[in-house]
């Protein structure tokens, strides 16, 4: 399954008389905590968010636990036996590794050697080449030339493994065994980072999945291959950034009542709020509906447990205000720090890390998830509120989840 052609994923698009390549086919490989053999589950609720966020762009997820266990999921595992929630995949998993068939996945149990270089070997075998994230690699996203240079790839790059921390970072005994590994199948190795922000694993595959929907992800891997010295730390954490308000627009056809009602709405509250070591202080979260009814959240703990997520906005649904319009949402805003407001656009390249010399960087930002058709509402209402329309970029959507990392 590691060479299984994803027409969403490696399409070669003849343009004129010259051949495109845009898109890598990505597999992901995450280190997960737990031993499934001896019943001992941890995480599921993280388990939920990175198959979600590896599936729905498209890519064949192994998950590997402590034990040795291997789970591998299918892009069609995801609308097909699964609905995307965790309150699903915990039964599906036991299943799974009690023998049952379920489509699109495949369990493997513990081998009698209980070798992590044998698990390692196994899901390796057949790529060449290997991508290994992690906080200290070379920057890949902004402008460090992937994000800029969304132009067409000029050249195609083989099938690559993502190898990440699910929960828990990498051990140096892992990183010993994928070194290995990867000289001894002669396997292309190279550490790469989304910056020194520790986030979600599953946020940082969202960001790697959106970055690969244009040429993005592979032009910044072609700058790596070409051995060009990629910044490490040129990138310091910055000790501050201007307030960020994330503005939901929850599609015409639903109440909010019918969003948050939806299997995995709260994973919005973690992409939101959430990083590795606790939550962003500085941030807003706003659902608005085409009705006029309007919510506005502030961090409040971490809610990584769907159903803690879940109770949360039902119970918040009593404080949602009616009558109020998305012009109103900007301008309450941008009265207290003045408002620059983003568009996210799947279509658009991923955003660049270069400072815009001119802007006001005491403004807030506020960056609008919504569909395309409603763009045009959003523009009237940044006229109408008097406030600067900043750009689009493709920081995720309202289905697919946020992809953005805080720099």
């Amino acid at each position: 399954h590691h060479h299984q052609h994803h027409p969403s994923q490696s399409r070669d698009v003849h343009s004129g008389a010259e051949l495109r390549f845009d898109r890598m086919e990505l597999s992901w490989l995450a280190l997960f905590p737990g031993r499934p053999s001896r019943q001992d589950w941890k995480r599921v609720d993280s388990a939920a968010r990175i198959a979600r966020a590896g599936l729905q762009y498209g890519s064949v997820c192994h998950l590997l636990y402590e034990d040795r266990s291997r789970l591998t999921l299918e892009p069609s595992f995801l609308r097909g036996a699964w609905d995307g929630s965790e309150a699903q995949l915990g039964p599906l998993l036991r299943r799974i590794q009690a023998g049952s068939k379920v489509s699109g996945a495949c369990w493997e149990a513990p081998d009698a050697s209980g070798q992590l270089s044998d698990s390692l070997r196994r899901v390796l075998t057949g790529f060449e080449m290997m991508l290994d994230f992690r906080e200290s690699g070379g920057i890949i996203l902004g402008d460090h030339g992937s994000s800029a240079s969304s132009s067409a790839p000029q050249k195609k790059l083989p099938p690559a493994l993502c190898v990440i921390g699910g929960v828990r970072d990498v051990s140096q005994r892992e990183q010993e065994a994928l070194e290995e590994l990867s000289e001894e199948l002669k396997v292309r190795r190279y550490s790469v980072s989304l910056g020194p922000q520790p986030e979600l694993t599953s946020k940082c595959m969202k960001v790697a999945g959106i970055m690969n929907s244009n040429a993005s992800f592979c032009n910044a891997i072609l700058r790596c291959v070409a051995q060009e010295a990629l910044p490490t730390l040129s990138c310091p954490l910055l000790p501050w950034r201007p307030h960020l308000h994330l503005i939901i627009k929850i599609p015409a056809s639903a109440s909010m009542a019918d969003f948050f009602a939806r299997p995995y709405s709260s994973t919005i509250l973690v992409d939101a709020f959430v990083n590795s070591y606790g939550t962003y202080k500085n941030t807003l979260l706003s659902f608005h509906s085409s009705r006029g009814e309007a919510l506005t959240l502030v961090p409040q703990g971490r809610f990584l447990a769907e159903v803690d997520g879940n109770e949360f906005l039902e119970e918040k649904l009593r404080s949602k205000k009616s009558g109020v319009s998305m012009e109103d949402l900007f301008r309450e805003h941008r009265a207290r720090t003045g408002l620059r407001v983003l568009i996210a656009d799947e279509s658009r390249p991923t955003l660049s890390q270069q400072p815009i010399p001119t802007a006001n960087t005491e403004a807030a930002v506020a960056v609008v998830f919504c569909t395309r058709s409603e763009e045009e509402q959003v523009l009237g209402a940044c006229n109408a509120a008097g406030v600067q329309l900043f750009g689009r970029a493709a920081v995720g959507g309202v289905e697919s989840g946020l992809a953005y990392v805080n720099k």
